[in-house]
């Protein structure tokens, strides 16, 4: 056990803390929907927290070898929604807190900062009917292909928003909007 400073006292706000199952994601640098940083993540982790087992355990591969985890970090929660189905807006702050904690290194945390800022302040937020549906279904994808292609060593500067690919989205999306008008008629 470690020390502790007398000195030092506990704080004046104590964050919600996400499930071990998306803590685990993070340390191993694995996409992780940004549902379980939300507050509504956070307080399913807390109460499904008792329901496993503390000192159960299960093994992992980690590179060419086998570890032990606790059960709780392998769980997926059956709450959990898809990124395209909540405002990230509040639940990635929490994200890049703990990504920060999990010693990512910095340029991806700045990466990551500057893609949701400029994704937050996009003018198609305000100019389209759907604009938050584009961005978080954009958000949603390119956050995908990031983590796909930096296990590939292929790995991009997710901060620059790709217009054309936002646009494309919208389009899809307006396209199926449109096809469930004409079905409703």
């Amino acid at each position: 056990m470690n020390s502790f400073s007398d000195k030092l006292f506990v704080g004046d706000f104590i964050a919600l803390r996400p499930a071990q199952y998306a803590l685990q994601k993070i340390n191993n640098f694995e996409l992780v929907e940004l549902w379980y940083f939300s507050q509504e993540g956070c307080k399913d982790a807390l109460s499904t927290s008792h329901t496993i087992a503390e000192d159960a355990f299960g093994f992992t591969r980690i590179d060419d070898s086998l570890a032990i985890r606790p059960l709780s970090a392998f769980e997926a929660s059956r709450a959990v929604l898809a990124d395209h189905q909540l405002s990230f807006l509040r639940a990635k702050n929490s994200f890049l807190s703990h990504i920060s904690k999990a010693k990512w290194p910095q340029e991806h945390v700045d990466s990551l900062s500057l893609f949701f800022w400029h994704l937050e302040n996009h003018p198609v937020r305000n100019h389209s009917d759907i604009g938050d549906l584009v961005v978080l279904t954009y958000a949603a994808r390119v956050r995908q292909d990031w983590h796909d292609r930096l296990k590939r060593d292929k790995g991009f500067n997710i901060s620059v928003i790709n217009e054309i690919l936002l646009r494309s989205i919208s389009e899809e999306l307006w396209d199926k909007i449109r096809s469930r008008t004409l079905i409703c008629q």
